[in-house]
């Protein structure tokens, strides 16, 4: 997602987390298959969905950048 690919997973703990579905990635059912190939297919042939998607997934993990989590610690800690 940092790279501002989006990403397909099943609607687990962690990864819903971080994926809004239909926003910076693709949520599927756990255990489904055809879930899961017809969001690849979307992907595939949707490019401006997919651009949208990207462009959003790479948003909504800059908080995850290092230089971003160094900054969150350090007012942690003058915090504390």
């Amino acid at each position: 997602m940092m790279m501002g690919f989006p990403c397909i997973s099943t609607d687990c703990e962690g990864s819903t987390d971080v994926i809004q579905n239909n926003v910076n990635g693709l949520l599927t059912p756990r255990d489904d298959e055809d879930q899961l190939f017809k969001a690849m297919i979307r992907l595939a042939e949707n490019d401006s969905f997919r651009e949208t998607l990207g462009r959003n997934a790479a948003k909504s993990v800059d908080h995850f950048k290092f230089e971003n989590a160094i900054e969150k610690w350090a007012q942690m800690i003058e915090e504390a």
